[in-house]
C-alpha cells in the first residue's frame, strides 16, 4: 500500500470512528441532509441560499443564524432541538407505542405519528377516529399520494364526487390534490393506517418566525 492509500485509508477511518463529543453542527446538517436523501443543492433550494452556503457549513467553514437554522431544520423534516443537539442519531431504531406523537383534532380524530424525524420518502400515521368522527370538510394539500388502510371499525371515504366505504382489511389510494375526507360511520371507535408519499412537510413553505 503506498503512503498515499494509507494516508486516504487513515482519513476514512477517522471519519468513521468519529465520536458524538467531535461532531459538529456541519456533521449534523450534512447527516440529516443524506438521510432525507437530499442533495446540496435541493436542500439549498429549499431554504432559498446557494448550494456553496450549505458545502460551507456543512464543512465547518461558516456559521448560520437562529432564522437560517430554523429554515434548515424545517427543510429537513426535523425540529431546531434535534438539528443542533449533537448526538447519536438513531433515526432507524423502534418507535415505541408511548413515544408516538399525537395530534389531536377539534373533530374527534387523533393522528399518532409513525414515522420518525427527519421525514425521507413517506410519512405515516395510526389515525384513531372516535363514533361517528370526521376530518371534517373535505381539503387538499400538496401534490403527493395518499393510502388508506382500515384496520378497525368501518369508514367512509369522499375523494371528489365519489365516496368508498371501507371496512377492515380494505384501503384506498388517492392524490391529495384531489378534495377528501374520512368520516367513521360506526357507534364505536375505528381505526387506519393512513400513508403518504411523498411527505406534505416537503410541500409547505419553510416557517419563517
Amino acid at each position: 500500500m503506498t503512503k498515499t492509500s494509507e494516508s486516504a485509508q487513515s482519513g476514512s477511518n477517522a471519519a468513521e470512528d468519529k465520536s458524538a463529543n467531535e461532531m459538529t453542527l456541519g456533521d449534523q446538517v450534512r447527516a440529516f441532509r443524506e438521510l432525507r436523501g437530499m442533495t446540496v443543492r435541493q436542500l439549498a433550494s429549499a431554504i432559498a441560499l446557494s448550494p456553496g452556503f450549505i458545502s460551507q457549513l456543512e464543512n465547518g467553514r461558516t456559521g448560520a443564524s437562529l432564522e437560517t437554522l430554523k429554515r434548515i431544520a424545517h427543510a429537513l423534516g426535523v425540529t431546531l432541538a434535534e438539528l443542533v443537539e449533537l448526538t447519536p442519531m438513531n433515526h432507524r431504531g423502534v418507535l415505541r407505542k408511548l413515544d408516538r406523537t399525537a395530534i389531536a383534532s377539534e373533530g374527534g380524530v387523533t393522528k399518532y405519528v409513525l414515522t420518525k424525524p427527519p421525514v425521507r420518502h413517506l410519512e405515516m400515521y395510526l389515525v384513531a377516529f372516535e363514533p361517528h368522527s370526521s376530518t371534517g370538510d373535505l381539503y387538499s394539500i400538496g401534490d403527493s399520494q395518499e393510502h388508506v388502510l382500515c384496520t378497525v371499525g368501518t369508514l367512509e371515504i369522499t375523494v371528489g364526487t365519489e365516496v368508498f366505504t371501507l371496512g377492515e382489511g380494505d384501503s384506498l389510494e388517492f392524490a391529495s390534490k384531489i378534495p377528501h375526507g374520512i368520516r367513521n360511520l360506526d357507534d364505536s371507535p375505528s381505526e387506519a393506517v393512513w400513508t403518504v408519499a411523498p411527505p406534505l412537510t416537503w410541500q409547505t413553505d419553510p416557517v419563517t418566525d
